[in-house]
């Protein structure tokens, strides 16, 4: 997480280590953090590690305040909440490393939402889909303390058993783009390749990534 962060370093120009977070762009005037979650997809982590570089290359270009990585945000019961809560934050806009912004419309939503209950989001079969959710955070702390890790088989599924979420506008724009590289796990090898400029591979959801070939 760090090292992808250290490697990148020569892009983001703006990034402080706050109450031991690294934090890129911060602006304390904002009480919304923009939260990349590096999570592992049972794949190996070479794969991943390009989607969260395409992730905060997009953040540089779109100047996404307020942003920091983390692998689990879910472990030792969501203790990394409890931190951004001492650090002033009220909100957390969660997205998957991999999700790219043309525009920053629903960013600015989530920075004036008035949240009032746990969570935001888009439903997805029986769950919220889990590229991008809007989450209060002290709603979150407390809903962590009774019913434990929101991230299992059902995505904040006691959140939606208990009517404690919101779903968003669908007029709202979703991000430009999200590859599933473990959906396409016998082509890992090849989509590397290719986002390294040594080949050719044709997938879908890859359009939002070609201009990154070759400079990751």
């Amino acid at each position: 997480m760090c090292l992808i962060i250290q490697e990148l370093s020569f892009l983001i120009e703006d990034k402080q280590r706050v109450n031991n977070i690294e934090i890129i762009n911060h602006n304390p005037a904002i009480d919304t953090c923009y939260l990349i979650w590096d999570k592992y997809m049972e794949i190996p982590r070479t794969y991943t590690d390009v989607l969260l570089k395409v992730s905060l290359l997009n953040v540089e270009e779109q100047g996404i305040e307020n942003t920091l990585v983390h692998q689990n945000p879910w472990e030792h019961n969501g203790s990394l909440f409890q931190k951004l809560k001492e650090l002033g934050f009220k909100k957390a806009f969660i997205v998957l490393g991999g999700v790219h912004w043309k525009f920053t419309d629903i960013i600015t939503y989530a920075q004036e939402l008035d949240l009032d209950v746990t969570v935001a989001g888009y439903f997805y079969n029986s769950g919220f889909m889990r590229q991008l959710t809007i989450v209060n955070i002290d709603k979150l702390i407390e809903t962590l303390s009774i019913h434990g890790n929101q991230n299992r088989g059902i995505y904040f599924g006691d959140c939606i058993n208990n009517n404690d979420y919101k779903i968003l506008d669908k007029s709202l724009k979703l991000f430009q783009g999200y590859y599933h590289p473990e959906e396409d796990i016998n082509e890992c090898e090849k989509f590397l390749k290719w986002i390294n400029g040594e080949g050719e591979y044709e997938h879908e959801d890859i359009d939002y990534l070609r201009k990154y070939v070759g400079k990751i």
